[in-house]
Parts: structure tokens; C-alpha cells; sequence
């Protein structure tokens, strides 16, 4: 069966580890949100389908004491809700949105979040550089916000989320990782290299996928790392720094990361006001290097869903 956006989702597909079903969204913070979705729903066709603000969000855990004001766009391609992952454009009032995204691609955590596009569009100045995995080579470009944006032409007629690139030190403890969650690896390693104006750096990917296969995780080690630091950027930083995952319970999710020897992280729960779901329960752990991933109660949609 084929990985990525074009394979048929496997609702049935036995889980594994956490139990981790689909990839539910892609942060991706903004200190531009007019541009952003200029960029994505504008530029690449992504389709606004929920927005939420929430002026009094509490996110003490996280070190910031006074009530959080921030606002989110999810964005999805065709497939819709539930079935493909969101990108999750979210500006930050209070506190504001600080740092800068970075642009190296040869580095740890959500290093650039990949879009198939029609073959026709393809064919853009590589601004940020070009990426070949396994033979086949992506432009790199960057979006409103300057974050890396990796394309791989494809068959179909629209934009689709394809895959995150997550740069990782380790990769023999990253898969580790990601298996526990309850990704299967279905591709690689690949040999992978970078080019940047006249530098190259070379590296492997592995291609990770859940059990609905809407979207892959590029998991890649590179020779030559930009930094290696793993502690996790602050949940208000420019640009991805966290994504999240549907696993049918969150109480079995945790007690299969424990077994595991994975902290399963801290419990929340998140009002979104304005939306039909009205809160959604998050375990909030990371991934070695830092990388916030977030657990999130929400079944799989199949065709009798509502």
C-alpha cells in the first residue's frame, strides 16, 4: 500500500504502542496571520475550516502565569476535517509571539512541513534550497513567516499536507520514540541530502506513518546538525514547534507509554470557543530532542461518522 495523502485511510488497521490513529494538526505560530493565510489558503488552496480565540487561556504548566490570549486557523486540504491533519496557524497576543523561525533545514524538530502540489506548480525558485530524498528532489521555500516549506510535485490536481521533516540527533531513539506512539516505518533509510547555494549536507530519512496514512513523518538524521538542542522551544516561538496526534484514550495511551519508559507527560484540558467541538483533552509530552507532541482524545472519522 502506498504511504502519504494518496493512500486510502486504515480505520481498521490494528494500533499500535499508544495507539496513536492520525496526525490531528501542525502548529505552525505566526506573527503574520493575515499573511499566513494569505500564503497557505491564497497561495496553495487550504481551506479555513474552524477558528477559535481564547483570551483567558491557562498555561501555567508551560511557565506563563498570567491568563494566555491567542487565536487559531486550521487549515485543510481537500479531505477535510478529520481525515487529513490540520495546519494550525495560531498568533499569540499575550504573551506575543517571540523569535524568529530557522531557516536550516539540518536541525532538530519540525524543520520544514511538506506540501504535494500539482506538478504544474512545482516549478518555483527554491529560495531555501533543495532537499533529494532517495533520488527525488523537493524545493525548499519559505512562507509568510520565513518558515521552510518543502515541495514534492505530484499526480493530483490539488495542494495536499503531505509530510513533516523532524529532524532528530538520535535516530535509533527517535524511532523508538515514535514507535511507542504507534507509527510504523514504511520507507528508508533513504539517503537524503541538502543543498543550500553552493553547501551540501547529507544525511538519512526514515518515513513513518500511522495507521491512517493521511500524512508521513520524515524522520531525519543528518551528518552535520545546525545545533543540536534538545530543549524545546517555548510554545509561543515563530514558526512549528509542536504537533498533534489522535489516539482512542488517553488513559491507555499514557499506561502503554509507561510501559514503555516514556513520560507520558502533563494533562490538560483545552476550551476552543466558537467551534462545535468546545474542548478537547491533551497530554502534552516530547519527543527526545525537545519536539512538544501533543496526545489528543479524538476518534478517526470513517464514512458513518457525523
Amino acid at each position: 500500500m502506498p504511504a502519504g495523502p494518496d493512500a486510502p485511510a486504515v480505520t481498521n488497521a490494528a494500533t499500535k504502542g499508544a495507539g496513536a490513529t492520525h496526525v490531528l494538526h501542525v502548529n505552525l505560530n505566526t506573527a503574520d496571520p493575515q499573511g499566513a493565510l494569505a500564503y497557505y489558503v491564497g497561495n496553495w488552496g487550504l481551506r479555513e475550516r474552524m477558528h477559535t480565540r481564547d483570551d483567558r487561556g491557562d498555561w501555567s504548566f508551560a511557565g506563563y502565569r498570567d491568563p494566555v490570549d491567542s487565536e487559531a486557523w486550521f487549515l485543510y486540504d481537500d479531505r477535510g476535517p478529520r481525515v487529513a491533519p490540520a495546519l494550525e496557524l495560531v498568533t499569540w497576543y499575550r504573551p506575543p509571539v517571540i523569535g524568529q523561525p530557522q531557516a536550516a533545514v539540518n536541525r532538530v524538530g519540525v524543520a520544514a512541513i511538506g506540501l504535494g502540489v500539482p506538478a504544474g506548480r512545482h516549478a518555483v525558485t527554491p529560495e531555501a534550497g533543495v532537499i533529494t530524498v532517495d533520488g527525488t528532489t523537493r524545493d525548499l521555500v519559505f512562507d509568510a513567516d520565513r518558515v521552510v516549506v518543502e515541495l514534492v510535485g505530484h499526480d493530483d490536481d490539488v495542494v495536499r499536507l503531505r509530510h513533516l521533516r523532524i529532524g532528530c540527533s538520535d535516530l535509533s531513539e527517535s524511532l523508538r520514540f515514535y514507535t511507542a506512539l504507534g507509527f510504523e516505518q514504511v520507507a528508508g533509510p533513504a539517503p537524503t541530502v541538502l543543498a543550500v547555494g553552493g553547501d551540501t549536507v547529507t544525511g538519512s530519512t526514515l518515513s513513518l506513518a500511522l495507521p491512517s496514512r493521511s500524512v508521513l513523518v520524515e524522520l531525519t538524521t543528518w551528518d552535520e546538525l545546525v545545533a543540536s538542542d534538545r530543549s524545546p522551544l517555548p510554545f509561543w516561538h515563530r514558526g512549528p514547534v509542536r504537533f498533534a496526534l489522535a489516539v482512542p484514550s488517553l488513559d491507555s495511551a499514557a499506561e502503554a507509554l509507561r510501559r514503555d519508559g516514556i513520560d507520558p507527560g502533563v494533562r490538560l484540558n483545552f476550551p476552543l470557543p466558537g467551534t462545535a467541538i468546545g474542548e478537547l483533552s491533551v497530554n502534552f509530552l516530547r519527543d527526545p530532542d525537545g519536539l512538544h507532541v501533543e496526545l489528543v482524545d479524538r476518534p478517526m472519522k470513517t464514512k458513518n461518522s457525523p
